[in-house]
């Protein structure tokens, strides 16, 4: 197992299992890993947190889902008891933060601060 030189803050916002099984591979390397959207999941004992705006605000990788939405524009996140739109993530990414996301309308992108 490779182990992190420097320590990266990583965000994981939504998604399914799969970005708990990289959440937990990240955490495993030695980086800062922060969930958010994963309240409904028992599975997820570690690096979770109900204030987006936080989880955001530390990052220095922001993560979404594969499939970022639902049919109806809201994040994929079927085990928060919130909802969230992209439109909402954009708002709070701040200059120099990385976004890395699945299948995504840009059109949100807008919003982003800088």
């Amino acid at each position: 197992m490779l182990v992190a030189k420097h320590k990266i803050k990583y965000a994981l916002v939504g998604g399914d299992r799969r970005n708990v099984a990289i959440a937990q591979q990240l955490h495993a390397q030695g980086h800062e890993v922060t969930l958010f959207g994963f309240d409904l999941l028992d599975t997820v004992p570690f690096m979770h947190c109900k204030n987006l705006e936080k989880v955001l605000a530390d990052a220095d990788v922001i993560v979404t889902p594969a499939r970022n939405t639902t049919t109806d524009g809201w994040l994929y996140a079927p085990w928060c008891k919130t909802t969230v739109r992209l439109a909402d993530i954009a708002s709070l990414i701040k200059s120099g933060q990385i976004l890395i996301a699945g299948e995504v309308d840009f059109s949100w992108s807008q919003n982003a601060t800088n």
